[in-house]
């Protein structure tokens, strides 16, 4: 696990785990943003530094809410927005499995 975290002083605002070989794929888990910093860019930031630390990589995933979802309403356009989209679209499936 990579953490990542934006803070403003010693007050986080926005934390996010990654899981990664290094060196072709990486793994976006849990992008948390305080709720009094979203909207605000903090979660743009975030994502866009983890998009450039692993440039290098094939494949950077994220997993999140199903369409439909109220989450998703909120969180697709923005993962859309910094280029993200489903597996389907980029000619690829995933697969899960919940124990």
């Amino acid at each position: 696990m990579h953490p990542a975290r934006l803070t403003a002083g010693d007050v986080p605002l926005a934390e996010a785990r990654t899981v990664s070989d290094g060196e072709s794929i990486c793994s976006i888990q849990d992008i948390l943003v305080h709720p009094d910093a979203q909207r605000r860019g903090v979660g743009r930031a975030l994502v866009q530094d983890l998009q450039q630390r692993y440039r290098h990589g094939m494949f950077v995933a994220l997993t999140t809410d199903a369409e439909g979802t109220p989450d998703a309403a909120r969180s697709h356009p923005f993962y859309r927005s910094l280029g993200f989209r489903p597996h389907g679209a980029l000619g690829l499936a995933a697969f899960g499995y919940r124990p």
